[in-house]
């Protein structure tokens, strides 16, 4: 009998067929995916590195005080951790570990372009190499960093904490706009082209900005459920990107739930198209 065809192994994905499994010592909490490769890390700091397609183990080690966050480079060639006690650096080639302690608790991590990777460090920001040497970072926040977000190929970043968006234009300390709202943030995304802000608050709001242009007010979108992801361009083009952020589980236990289909909301705005409750299979797709 002939193998599936290519349309077939698709369609088997699309509908839940597991390509591999593994068992892990401990509970998840953070998981990251790039070229080739998928990264797991435990609340303890234990971290495995597998392979994409078939799940053999490439790496295993551990962030000293736990993690918070981790993030796989675009060209899967380096892993950022960042936890309570500071940060690690991963290289897949020969896996080298580089850690460092830090003052502030780290919080999350973000690569900005392949070799620089920005990390939220307590009130601040602060972009690294790969080998750990500070290149650039903002200036004091008045409150803890809670997310953050880069887009155009590391030409913006964007910080969220409670109350404001900040959008920064690396190389300047100082943030081009600030843009203020009353809740409490709970996760942050870009579109594509940098154009717009998209934030999620702990009391279910969706809210959106226009990145360089402040306005006294976001638009809040019609949808309620806190998930969100950018669409590029205008509705017709129905381009659908990989960046979801977590959002709370609609069932209350306290996790995050990037895996639920739900129906697609609408944005109270003409532009850009906003995807709020998001159904996974069009990641793929």
């Amino acid at each position: 009998m002939a193998g599936a065809s290519p349309a077939s192994a698709a369609a088997e994905r699309l509908h839940g067929t597991p390509l591999w499994s593994k068992r892990l010592t401990w509970e998840p909490v953070a998981l990251s995916a790039g070229v080739g490769l998928v990264a797991v890390a435990g609340r303890r700091g234990g971290v495995r590195v597998l392979d994409l397609d078939g799940g053999e183990e490439r790496g295993r080690f551990a962030l000293p005080g736990g993690i918070t966050d981790l993030a796989l480079s675009p060209d899967g060639h380096h892993l950022a951790l960042v936890g309570p006690r500071g940060y690690g650096l991963w290289r897949a080639l020969d896996g080298r570990l580089i850690t460092r302690t830090t003052a502030a608790s780290c919080i999350r991590a973000c690569w900005m372009r392949p070799g620089v990777v920005a990390i939220a460090e307590g009130s601040q920001v602060i972009a690294y190499d790969t080998d750990g040497v500070a290149q650039w970072s903002t200036a004091p926040l008045p409150k803890t960093a809670t997310g953050i977000a880069c887009a155009q190929g590391g030409r913006l970043l964007a910080v969220s904490l409670a109350g404001q968006v900040r959008c920064f234009m690396p190389m300047r300390r100082e943030p081009v706009t600030v843009h203020e709202y009353g809740d409490a943030p709970d996760g942050l995304t870009l579109s594509v082209d940098g154009r717009w802000a998209v934030c999620s608050t702990h009391q279910r709001k969706t809210l959106l900005w226009e990145t360089h242009h402040p306005t006294p007010r976001p638009v809040e979108c019609a949808d309620s459920s806190g998930r969100h992801a950018p669409v590029n361009g205008e509705a017709a083009s129905h381009s659908w990107t990989s960046a979801v952020t977590p959002h709370r589980d609609p069932e209350g236990d306290g996790g995050t739930d990037s895996g639920r289909t739900g129906s697609r909301g609408s944005c109270a705005t003409r532009q850009p198209l906003i995807a709020t409750s998001l159904k996974m299979e069009a990641i793929f797709t």
